[in-house]
């Protein structure tokens, strides 16, 4: 009996939306230390199925992004912010592409 290949599915057109006022999250604080980070928040651009970009704040939603500080000493660093979704998104760029982070020690921490 022959057997017949269907082709790969159907896929949804996509298109780049711009995502802006996202915050980063920072991974890895201590708890005896203070953290700033300016800009507050980033502007990502995405490659992302049509049906997405009909509600912007629930596509910003299925984003994760991310600052590891975990692993620096107080001072100011530039840290390039981790963004990351689902299979249905493609991230294009960031902007600012670094974000400044300065650390110091909590004077209140017990």
């Amino acid at each position: 009996m022959p057997s017949w290949e269907i082709p790969g599915a159907i896929r949804e057109k996509t298109g780049e939306i711009s995502l802006s006022n996202l915050a980063p999250a920072l991974v890895g604080q201590a708890e005896n230390l203070t953290y700033t980070v300016s800009p507050r928040s980033i502007q990502v651009r995405v490659r992302a199925p049509l049906s997405l970009h009909q509600d912007p704040a629930a596509l910003a939603q299925r984003l994760v992004i991310t600052l590891d500080v975990g692993w620096l000493e107080p001072g100011s660093h530039s840290l390039i912010p981790t963004v990351s979704g689902d299979e249905l998104i493609e991230v294009v760029n960031i902007r600012p592409e670094e974000v400044r982070v300065k650390i110091a020690p909590n004077l209140q921490a017990p």
